[in-house]
């Protein structure tokens, strides 16, 4: 395996937690990690001055609760020197958790704040084109001008002004 490839940790990581039933306190137990990505403490982790088993009992310390898997795994990423993969490992595994559950993140950009039952009407003809079950992330940007941009890993639909104007832009430079 590639040593820093944190696709396939996640995929690793995310086989081990549904042989064992355990995706979703593996999920949970990832995310309470976050106050481990700071760049100070990652910049601690990835010090090879500091003893490797130090580093295991601060977090075998700091994160009592965690499962064993994932404590195993850490250990792992710890004795490679690669515990900065983490992030990235996380996002792999949300993904694979998504995908697992055939559900895609939509995200929305739009000038103003959406109501819900617009939000909703959205996401009821992205599930349409997907056919997943979708979750909406909001943005706002007024670069766009007016309209709503709608992405998601494979869809882009850029109902936007600013969209418009660039794609007749580009119609008249064909000229």
């Amino acid at each position: 395996m590639k040593k820093n490839n944190p696709k396939k940790f996640a995929k690793i990581l995310f086989q081990l937690a549904t042989e064992t039933k355990q995706v979703e306190k593996i999920k949970t137990s990832l995310k309470s990690l976050n106050p481990l990505y700071s760049e100070e403490i990652m910049l601690f982790f990835s010090n090879p001055f500091i003893d490797r088993d130090k580093k295991k009992d601060l977090i075998k310390e700091f994160y009592p609760e965690l499962p064993v898997l994932l404590l195993n795994f850490l250990y792992i990423l710890i004795d490679e020197s690669i515990l900065q993969l983490l992030p990235r490992i996380e996002k792999r595994f949300n993904d694979l958790y998504l995908q697992s559950k055939n559900t895609v993140i939509a995200k929305i950009i739009s000038v103003d704040i959406l109501e819900k039952p617009v939000l909703e009407k959205i996401r009821k003809i992205i599930e349409q084109y997907t056919n997943k079950h979708v979750l909406i992330e909001t943005k706002q940007d007024k670069s766009i001008i007016g309209g709503i941009v709608a992405k998601t890993d494979d869809l882009l639909i850029d109902g936007s002004i600013k969209g418009k104007l660039n794609s007749f832009k580009t119609q008249m430079e064909t000229l």
